[in-house]
């Protein structure tokens, strides 16, 4: 088709100005790729304007209303490719529908914006991209835009990593909604497909049942009972990592009952809860104050869309529902009705990918799952199973949990919801050390408990206390291995009393603090008295964790400086770490931790050989980089070695220019200085060339640790 048009233009289209600079601003970063820049359209005008001066080429952006500020061709041109995003909105009406004006007795042809589109440009090509396409009597995607070309679809974006799936959790028996009103929602909308054609009868008829809708809906006592649920529901899940939350009202009395109710509930959420809804001149002074100005909507968006922001749950009814992406926002509370693209739109919300963010949760107060399942019919049949209930999540929850219970097969947990906070303590501390008895445990439980995390951030309003109770056991244990790694804490995984309890001694009697570990650096950690009380610890399997840890970060931060020590006891480290992964009994961990400290003695003997000459570090290293071979020892004097090192440093340092590590011509210049100097001490001629390289590579390094 492009080879056809032979260099199109193309026109892209959307129906709102937002979308219609988002999607400039993108393309207009990409100026490169498409090899031109893109132009945005003041008018229709400056749109006609535009295409008249264009023979070929160019990348237009306009927005769809400016095809009804008037009629008329704009173009005859057959190379023009319309692109219309969000295909599913406005781009209805190419043929007339007849209305009636029964006042003066006439009918009348009535045209969508699509007509006035193509009118317009009447020889175009038109492609529209849309994620929820419209199939209904009188509005079709297909109808405008033909057949699809591509599909690319729910299920295909979430094994892409570019959506998270939803999930669906029923709560409205919790605020005794019944079929009853769910009939007559059902039976409003149905009327309302047919409000086009329909007779006055039948539109009373659908004004009845909004008016039910509307009485039973709109009750405040109902509202505040949704109100305390969600906050219940909420507390329970704000510690997450997407921790936003967006409650959809009915309508916008409901909005303003749902924010009165949960300040009125939770004063401290001032601030952390908004409601964004149009403006109106009908609203009271008090509903108006919170509803802000135009500017005030704008900060708030951006404020909504920070994770780190207070603004924390947002109400709303129309706004925000589409084209408005916050990847941290986790959860959504409806209790309103929605159908077909309305609804897979709104939900789409909590798609977005986030961090660890496992799936978005869709908590239903109105009965969405009826026209859930039906809205998904318009779609691939592999998508109609893609939101998942959330007592499916349960039971898979429910099986990851069953999988750590058999990893603590003979570890007694079960008390810990009794125990106060320093038996809460101690039996984290022993389940901990229980895991870590073998590598292949301590991996299967690093894994089960990571999905039971995910899992328990999505359905925790489906579990009793004592589900809740066992996960935080399970989560915390976690926690305090991958502390004991030098991983970062989350507290907020755990319970605020087990949280402060992990800032506590691993045993009163050696008062070494497990927040030594994660803010201490390897060096600290391995002084002796630490040393001593982790050779004395009971827990054998955490102290061997935490050595285990600290003696590879020390190796590490010792090779930084001096290349030939890291190498040296890099190997002697990993035969050591090999034995540790390979662990079978007490036995082997008790060896295994009077090795690690052996080798961390070793190392600091090392490093304090040649402090009888004064070497600074740089000059030690230098001085092990060139007595590496024992040969070259046997031949020359420390001290002559010592001298080298002293005017290598300066060598070094008067060649070492920017890149000159991945320069070949600046490499090469100071090879042939190092050798000069080499040469001038007589240093064996044999070992010389492997002497230069172990000096550059120290050089590197040297580099790389200035970065």
């Amino acid at each position: 088709m492009i080879n056809k048009l032979n260099n199109p233009t193309i026109l892209v289209v959307t129906d709102r100005n937002d979308l219609d600079n988002q999607l400039f601003e993108q393309f207009s970063k990409c100026s490169e790729f498409v090899r031109q820049s893109a132009i945005q359209v003041e008018s229709r005008s400056d749109l006609k304007a535009k295409l008249e001066d264009r023979v070929k080429g160019g990348i237009f952006f306009t927005t769809l209303q400016k095809f009804e500020e008037e009629t008329g061709l704009l173009s005859n041109r057959d190379d023009i490719l319309v692109i219309a995003d969000e295909a599913h909105r406005s781009h209805y009406g190419i043929d007339a529908t007849l209305k009636f004006d029964i006042e003066n007795l006439s009918a009348y042809k009535k045209y969508g914006t699509a007509k006035y589109l193509h009118d317009a440009l009447p020889n175009a090509k038109y492609i529209g991209f849309t994620g929820t396409p419209v199939e209904t009597k009188d509005h079709s995607t297909t109808n405008v835009f033909g057949n699809i070309i591509d599909v690319y679809d729910m299920t295909q974006a979430i094994e892409d990593g570019a959506t998270v799936p939803i999930l669906y959790e029923a709560r409205m028996a919790k605020v005794g909604l019944n079929d009853k009103l769910l009939e007559s929602i059902d039976e409003y909308y149905n009327s309302l497909e047919e409000e086009g054609l329909a007779e006055q009868d039948q539109i009373k008829e659908s004004q009845k049942a909004m008016a039910t809708m509307k009485q039973i809906l709109e009750d405040p006592s109902r509202l505040k009972m949704i109100v305390e649920d969600i906050l219940t529901h909420y507390e329970d899940r704000k510690d997450l990592i997407a921790n936003k939350a967006m409650i959809v009202a009915y309508s916008r009395n409901a909005a303003f009952t749902m924010y009165s109710k949960i300040l009125e509930l939770r004063p401290d959420l001032k601030g952390k809860v908004k409601m964004i809804i149009t403006p109106s001149n009908k609203d009271t002074e008090e509903m108006q104050k919170v509803i802000g100005s135009m500017n005030d909507k704008k900060n708030n968006e951006i404020e909504f869309k920070d994770p780190d922001s207070d603004f924390k749950i947002v109400i709303v009814v129309d706004m925000w529902l589409t084209g408005f992406d916050v990847p941290c926002l986790g959860t959504m509370y409806i209790d309103k009705p929605m159908k077909a693209h309305n609804l897979m739109q709104a939900i789409a919300r909590v798609n977005r990918v986030y961090k660890t963010k496992t799936g978005g949760l869709i908590v239903d107060y109105i009965g969405l799952k009826k026209w859930l399942l039906e809205a998904l019919k318009t779609y691939t049949e592999r998508d109609q199973n893609r939101i998942l209930d959330n007592h499916e999540v349960v039971k898979l929850l429910k099986d990851k949990i069953e999988l750590t219970r058999n990893l603590f097969h003979g570890f007694d947990y079960s008390n810990f919801r009794q125990l106060d906070n320093k038996g809460k303590y101690d039996l984290i501390n022993e389940g901990a050390n229980y895991i870590l008895e073998t590598e292949e445990t301590k991996k299967r439980y690093i894994k089960y408990s990571y999905d039971i995390k995910g899992l328990y951030s999505i359905c925790t309003g489906e579990l009793t206390s004592d589900e809740k109770e066992e996960i935080l056991y399970i989560i915390a244990v976690k926690s305090f291995i991958s502390k004991l790694n030098g991983g970062k804490l989350d507290v907020k995984e755990i319970n605020s009393n087990v949280s402060k309890i992990l800032e506590q001694a691993i045993n009163e009697d050696e008062l070494i603090k497990i927040g030594t570990v994660q803010k201490s650096n390897s060096l600290s950690l391995l002084n002796d008295d630490i040393l001593n009380k982790l050779a004395k610890m009971k827990s054998k399997n955490i102290a061997a964790e935490v050595l285990n840890h600290a003696l590879k970060e020390y190796i590490e931060k010792v090779g930084m400086v001096n290349l030939v020590l890291m190498e040296k006891f890099s190997e002697r480290f990993k035969k050591i770490a090999e034995n540790y992964n390979e662990r079978t009994s007490l036995a082997d961990i008790e060896k295994i931790i009077e090795e690690m400290i052996n080798l961390k003695k070793e190392i600091e003997d090392e490093i304090k050989k040649g402090n009888e000459y004064d070497l600074s570090p740089e000059e030690k290293a230098f001085f092990d980089a060139l007595g590496k071979d024992p040969e070259v020892k046997e031949l020359m004097k420390d001290e002559i070695l010592v001298q080298i090192a002293h005017e290598l440093v300066q060598v070094i340092n008067s060649n070492m220019t920017i890149d000159w590590d991945i320069r070949k011509d600046c490499r090469a210049n100071m090879r042939i200085e190092i050798k000069k100097l080499l040469i001038k001490y007589n240093y064996p001629p044999v070992k010389r060339d492997n002497a230069v390289e172990t000096v550059l590579k120290q050089a590197e390094l040297k580099c790389r640790s200035m970065v």
